[in-house]
């Protein structure tokens, strides 16, 4: 997880600094800020590059029978939930959000379909209440405008804005950005970001339709329209940042500016980039050393591999789980998987301390002790218990240990 966090933030800023200080065509920033945003999507922690090589000895005992050892049921423990849970159920939350979200813009493209009038232009269409101008639609986008704009000589500008929209897929752009930002609500970073990207979804197009008009008359329009009209709060996927006074003046400033992507601002991004790189590199490689578990005084840390193999309607199903867990000497730990959980001790032996014993404990979903198998066996060596099926109904359990030396 230090590693995810690590990684993203890396490239979050990496693209927000881009887009803060280089003097670069807008449609380049948005890439890099699509980026940085679509990262966080990116189970980077699971990633491994290490690779350890060494000779393990492994011990295993089958046991075909084992008669089952009855004890009474011990206190229900509470459950308590694991951060990964938790972000899972507040990304559930969001996801319903997102939803919400996309119901709410189809109920505004059907309200502009019942109260717009078709135009002599192809998919354009007039609406008396609507202030401005925007684009609905997923499958065949259209551009709603306000027909007293439409009426104006402004209207080339708007059109021409809107269509470079159309042009750009920024209707999906924004239904991405969207999904992103809501499931990912919680997170401070993607909340900038979405902020960022919905400006610069406004920039390129004005960049665009700058250059498809003469003598910065676009730029001239922009500013009337502006003056002209406010557009007001919409759906989060109908690009709401329009209504931002602050922001409107940035529109008519950018296009004052000459922005282009010059030989240095190439080297910089590459330089930049390949650092990136490798400090992410360096991360995932040193993964299992920055997650790894140390022990202290009178524990020891152990690899569990657990895995049931049960018949359901004549088909075999196999659940396995493996943890690295840190164990207090001669008490009891859980591992648990689906509806049976398996209890280890770990006892040094008094002989010699390389030798350890780990008394084991399958109980069932009943808290019912099925099997107590114990097994000796020493520091970074492999052991491993297997428990076969007495019928084809019973489950059959797999146990793999290996207690970590220091």
């Amino acid at each position: 997880m230090i590693s995810y966090v690590f990684i993203n933030l890396l490239i979050s800023f990496w693209a927000m600094a881009i887009n803060r200080w280089m003097s670069i065509p807008e449609r380049l920033k948005f890439l890099f800020l699509m980026l940085a945003m679509v990262s966080w999507l990116i189970p980077f922690h699971l990633f491994r590059f290490n690779v350890e090589v060494g000779a393990v000895n492994e011990t295993i005992y089958a046991v075909q029978s084992l008669a089952p050892y009855l004890e009474t049921d011990e206190a229900v423990s509470l459950w308590m939930p694991t951060m990964i849970q938790v972000g899972l159920i507040l990304m559930l939350f969001g996801a319903l959000i997102f939803v919400t979200d996309v119901v709410k813009l189809i109920h505004k493209h059907r309200c502009l379909v019942k109260r717009g009038q078709i135009s002599q232009y192809k998919n354009v269409w007039l609406v008396d209440d609507l202030v401005g101008a925007c684009v609905t639609g997923f499958w065949q986008p259209k551009i709603w405008i306000n027909t007293d704009l439409f009426h104006q000589a402004e209207r080339v500008a708007v059109l021409a804005h809107e269509r470079q929209h159309i042009q750009n897929g920024d209707v999906y752009w924004l239904l991405v950005i969207g999904f992103i930002h809501r499931i990912l609500w919680f997170n401070p970073v993607v909340y900038f970001l979405n902020k960022k990207l919905r400006e610069s979804i406004e920039l390129r197009c004005d960049e665009a339709c700058q250059k498809k008009f003469n003598n910065n008359s676009y730029q001239q329009q922009l500013a009337k329209i502006i003056l002209a009209h406010q557009q007001p709060g919409s759906t989060a996927l109908i690009n709401e940042i329009l209504h931002n006074n602050n922001f409107q003046i940035k529109r008519i400033q950018h296009l004052s500016k000459e922005n282009i992507m010059t030989t240095f601002n190439q080297w910089q991004i590459s330089l930049s980039f390949i650092f990136i790189a490798l400090l992410s590199t360096v991360s995932l490689a040193n993964q299992d050393k920055l997650d790894k578990a140390e022990a202290g005084d009178n524990e020891v840390v152990v690899e569990v591999a657990f895995e049931v193999t049960e018949q359901f309607s004549g088909l075999s199903e196999t659940s396995s789980t493996k943890k690295q867990l840190i164990v207090q000497q001669d008490e009891w730990q859980e591992v648990q998987l689906d509806r049976y959980t398996v209890k280890l001790k770990v006892s040094v032996s008094q002989s010699d301390d390389d030798h350890f014993m780990i008394d084991t404990k399958i109980l069932n979903r009943q808290n019912t002790t099925l099997y107590s198998p114990s097994i000796m066996t020493l520091s970074n060596q492999s052991a491993g218990i297997k428990i076969s099926a007495d019928t084809k109904n019973d489950p059959a359990f797999n146990l793999g240990f290996t207690i970590l030396a220091e």
